[in-house]
């Protein structure tokens, strides 16, 4: 067997250098020894145990304990390796199935017996207690030594155990003391003398945790289920089994760490502190045995067990405490205190990790996984081989990269069964049956709009009731309700787990106005996601409109309008324009109908033409159209056929568009420019404050009058722009309202303009809406790219004859021009123009369409557009 450093931490323990062990991540740690257990399953963080059992020919030998939720009981004391052989049937000591499930172990000086001063083994089960001797039997034949367990004592628990731990509770010497942690909180200490009490933990204990012993301070430590870890002195504990109630217990420290541990450690590193290490879910703490913090170091990887030690004497002064993290990837990590100075591949996910020492092999990283694989290794130094390739460095080609993405989107697009879309969607209505109605009796809005006078027209709300019926078991299901802004769900979020088969689940929410400000549609969308018992996610999405009357009223048609958008459409349908809106209450033979906002008060009117099948829309406000245009397509295409043809012909509002664009732009540069000046001031008030803190300390105060002048000043400019940022955002958001109103009629004039889809699907792609700001990337600035790109490449491009510009490079990203990308839509919005006059789309209008709608409605029966 080639030479090996068998010492498998002593790599960690020389002094190496941090910067040269960081370039080892590549590295595995080497099989030293390995076996499998009994059972196949049933194991956890307490089932490992290496200890020495206080055998005679254990010397300074460990070893190692595994008990599995099966009951099955094992011994192992792994030897050398001889021949290649990593394993020999003499190093199982001991194998035994208990009757019940093994839960936790521990080793110590847990009998009072003064003959027999050897170490025991403690197990613990769910509902009992057990403390054995190995005891040894000399053989004699080649089957060598026997070994069996004697049981030294057993106690009938009452109720259901979580975990155990040990120590010289009160201070004892020489001797070891049992506590268990039940389920619910509860803990009963056992002493040697057979003595037993019982306590209960305060306040109610849902989720348990584990809990260790602080020898110093003589204090139990443990996580409460709100994330607290609390510190219990043991005397407190062991007075309120008899006269204190578990209410008047009180911690003796807490800290709140705000999740779920993993796993707790304890190690005393000096003659006046232990510390106390939490692996959590995202954060790996350490803190004193006084309750303060050490270090908090934030975890990118997921963990899954912890061991640490100590490397020297507490009372040494270079002792080092040295931390090992296994991951949900395999890895090893090894941090001395929170500095990584080590990093490994196992051979198996553990769900169970320690260090033993054998016998020619200090330090053995000793690990189980969740399948009973056991295995000691060691920290060797067999990287794994690894080349990085050359990059490729040559010049890109426009021309070879077009032929390369066509060639990867034609491997895609024959690699995927578009046929299976309908299957899988079938699929997906058939699981889970998802019914979304309202209720059309509007109620007085308890959520009326901040900020603004109470109108005569009352604010109204809506309920949205959704029905889920399941045909399987459904492990997780999540409903969100979206609402168009200023629209608002009062609840938009809700989450059912572990639905049955054949159940039905029920939800209901109210929509109402946030602010006084008309809608950009008043259509609701619920996206319901669930996942099967197979694990397999389906995603369902239904729309439903809102009552009209939720935000709108009645009212006389307007004579005159500045904007207008003209809708033809093949098949007028039934009931004429009143027929689409018979809940406002129009007369039947109305060929124009208004509607007023309750909340901006400006109306939006509807004209049908007498002899053909036309529409116009016209209001005085270009975003209070958006909503009633919607609204008057969906009701439109739900009333003709589906052959029925509907273009809406005219402009594309552009120059509307560009100046709410460039009033966003301007807020948000605004915003930015507030914010950093906060952040100047804030520096500032930092400074003045050391600075009289330095003051204070040289015991000068000739010059703190001027400082705390400046303080006050400092703090009034603070007040005064966090003011100013929160009325800016409020003006953003009135703004991003407004711009996708304007975004919202941009969308349906192009999907109605008559135009290939393509051509269509290309613009409305990159005007999205919602309009979302980010930290360091404003609207604007997240579409400039594809505007860009939209601008030289496909139909929308200047050359029609080429896909690519010569010119135009993907590797050069230049920096956002707000000026750029209003010329660059611009542009745009005039070839789609010319696209639609050479596809002879007619969008002239005749002049008898220009008659002033004055004189339709100064008859007594109103007249319609004409041809």
């Amino acid at each position: 067997m080639p030479t090996r450093c068998y010492d498998s931490l002593s790599v960690v323990n020389s002094s190496v250098k941090t910067t040269k062990v960081r370039k080892m991540s590549l590295f595995r740690v080497i099989t030293w020894w390995t076996t499998q257990c009994p059972s196949t399953s049933g194991f956890d963080s307490f089932s490992l145990l290496c200890g020495r059992l206080g055998l005679v020919e254990d010397g300074e030998r460990d070893s190692i304990v595994v008990g599995s939720h099966s009951g099955h009981l094992s011994v192992f004391a792994p030897s050398p390796p001889e021949n290649g052989a990593t394993f020999s049937p003499t190093d199982i000591l001991l194998e035994v199935k208990l009757p019940q499930p093994v839960i936790g172990l521990a080793c110590g000086k847990f009998s009072s017996s003064r003959s027999d001063n050897r170490s025991c083994l403690a197990v613990l089960h769910p509902m009992k207690l057990s403390v054995f001797w190995l005891t040894a039997t000399e053989g004699v034949a080649e089957h060598g030594t026997q070994f069996r367990l004697q049981l030294a004592y057993e106690s009938i628990l009452s109720k259901f155990a979580f975990s155990l731990c040990s120590g010289g509770f009160g201070g004892v010497k020489g001797k070891e003391f049992l506590c268990i942690l039940h389920m619910d909180g509860g803990l009963k200490f056992f002493e040697q003398d057979g003595i037993s009490y019982e306590t209960q933990l305060p306040e109610e204990r849902t989720i348990p945790a584990p809990m260790k012993y602080v020898s110093r301070i003589d204090c139990f430590v443990t996580v409460a289920p709100s994330g607290f870890i609390e510190c219990f002195k043991y005397q407190d504990l062991a007075q309120s089994s008899d006269n204190v109630t578990s209410q008047q217990i009180c911690p003796f420290w807490t800290f709140f760490i705000g999740e779920s541990p993993l796993d707790i450690a304890v190690h005393q590193v000096t003659n006046s502190e232990s510390v106390i290490i939490v692996l959590g879910e995202h954060n790996l703490f350490c803190l004193s045995d006084t309750g303060k913090i050490k270090f908090i170091k934030k975890l990118d990887y997921t963990a899954v067990c912890l061991h640490s030690f100590v490397i020297g004497w507490y009372w040494e002064p270079d002792v080092r405490l040295m931390i090992a993290i296994a991951t949900e990837m395999g890895s090893l990590l090894i941090y001395e205190e929170s500095k990584l100075i080590w990093s490994a591949q196992l051979p198996q996910i553990p769900v169970a990790l320690s260090r033993g020492t054998f016998t020619d092999l200090s330090g053995g990283i000793v690990t189980l996984s969740d399948t009973g694989i056991l295995t000691v290794g060691f920290l060797g130094s067999e990287p794994q081989i690894f080349k990085v390739p050359s990059l490729n460095l040559k010049q890109l080609t426009v021309e070879k990269a077009q032929k390369e993405l066509e060639d990867l989107e034609a491997e895609i697009k024959s690699g995927i069964d578009f046929t299976d879309i309908s299957l899988i969607n079938a699929t997906a209505e058939r699981e889970l049956s998802v019914n979304v109605t309202f209720s059309k009796i509007l109620v007085q809005s308890t959520y009326a709009p901040k900020g603004e006078d109470e109108e005569s027209d009352s604010p109204k709300m809506c309920e949205i009731s959704v029905v889920l019926k399941a045909s399987v078991n459904i492990d997780h299901i999540q409903v969100i309700v979206n609402a168009n802004a200023p629209l608002t769900a009062k609840d938009p979020i809700h989450v059912f787990r572990d639905v049955e088969d054949k159940a039905t689940r029920r939800l209901s929410t109210w929509i109402y106005m946030g602010k006084r400000q008309d809608p950009t549609s008043l259509k609701v969308t619920v996206l319901v996601s669930s996942i099967n018992r197979q694990g397999i996610p389906r995603v369902t999405e239904k729309s439903i409109f809102l009552p009209i009357g939720l935000v709108y009223k009645n009212c006389l048609p307007q004579k005159e309008a500045k904007y207008k958008i003209v809708i033809e459409t093949d098949n007028v349908g039934k009931g004429g324009i009143a027929g689409l809106f018979n809940e406002m209450q129009f007369e039947a033979s109305a060929q124009a109908i208004a509607f007023k906002s309750m909340y901006s008060g400006i109306s939006t009117t509807i004209v049908a033409a007498k002899n053909s099948n036309r529409y116009r829309i016209q209001s005085d406000s270009l975003e209070s159209m958006s909503a009633i245009l919607s609204l008057f397509l969906s009701r439109l295409q739900t009333s003709s056929d589906e052959s029925d043809k509907i273009k809406i012909t005219g402009t594309f509002f552009t120059e509307e568009f560009l100046n709410a664009l460039d009033n966003h732009a301007n807020c948000a540069q605004k915003m930015k420019e507030t914010n950093d000046e906060i952040d100047g001031r804030l520096k500032q008030m930092r400074l003045i404050q050391r600075s009289i803190l330095s003051k204070l300390q040289n015991k000068s105060s000739e010059a703190l009058t001027g400082l705390q002048m400046l303080l006050k000043l400092t703090h009034e400019d603070i007040v005064r722009l966090t003011e100013q940022f929160k009325d800016l955002e409020r003006k953003s958001e009135d703004i991003k309202v407004s711009l996708c109103c304007i975004l919202n009629i941009i969308r349906e004039t192009l999907k109605y303009s008559g135009l290939p889809n393509h051509v269509t699907e290309s613009l409305q792609s990159i005007l999205i809406t919602p309009i979302n700001d980010w930290i360091e990337q404003t609207w604007e600035e997240s579409i400039a790219a594809s505007v860009d790109l939209i601008s030289h490449v496909g139909a929308l491009s200047k050359n029609k004859g080429m896909d690519f510009e010569e010119n135009y490079s993907f590797l050069v990203t230049n920096p956002f021009d707000l000026e750029r990308l209003k010329r660059q839509l611009n542009n745009l919005f005039e070839r789609i123009a010319r696209m639609i006059q050479e596809g002879s789309v007619e969008i002239q209008e005749d002049s008898r369409k220009d008659v002033e709608i004055s004189d339709w409605l100064n008859e007594a029966s109103p007249t319609v557009m004409e041809n």
